[in-house]
């Protein structure tokens, strides 16, 4: 299995030819709201702290997934690529 992700062309990021994308399945997806992020990793950090951990540590999934939110939008506002700094590009 290969997965990969890209953006537009632009902004160092070239056009990919049709010769290599025949070989993937295209899935698009809008960026979600910081609600609905915050919902979905509260429910999967919700569920994966209650096996095994204690009320302490559970108690941290909502400081935990506010910081990782604040985390990947301030790398998307701060990060952005340039031909320079292509690795930027990330998903």
């Amino acid at each position: 299995v290969h997965v990969s992700a890209m953006g537009p062309p632009g902004g160092g990021r070239t056009e990919i030819s049709a010769r290599l994308t025949r070989h993937y399945n295209t899935v698009v997806a809008a960026d979600l709201s910081r609600d609905s992020l915050r919902q979905i990793f509260s429910t999967i950090y919700g569920h994966f702290f209650r096996l095994g951990f204690e009320e302490a540590v559970r108690d941290l999934v909502g400081p935990l997934v506010e910081g990782a939110i604040s985390i990947f939008e301030a790398a998307g506002a701060e990060l952005l690529p340039t031909p320079q700094k292509s690795h930027y590009t990330f998903n």
